[in-house]
């Protein structure tokens, strides 16, 4: 969790400090809807992937196993 923290509070003044340039030369709405497009097939890509969607229940029930011991 620190670690996912940590890369969030980079990553927040950057994508604050590429909007500003971006507001300079294009309009808010192509900016949005640019980033919505950008998240869409981002997230389309990941949810077809195998890996990303898979959930093992023997690891699951190992970790359950080693929790409570």
């Amino acid at each position: 969790m620190a670690t996912l923290s940590t890369v969030n509070n980079i990553a927040t003044p950057i994508g604050s400090l590429i909007g500003g340039l971006l507001l300079l030369s294009f309009d808010v709405q192509s900016i949005i809807m640019t980033s919505a497009i950008i998240f869409i097939i981002i997230s389309g890509y990941l949810l077809s992937q195998s890996h990303f969607t898979r959930f093992d229940t023997d690891d699951a029930k190992q970790f359950k196993a080693s929790f409570e011991s």
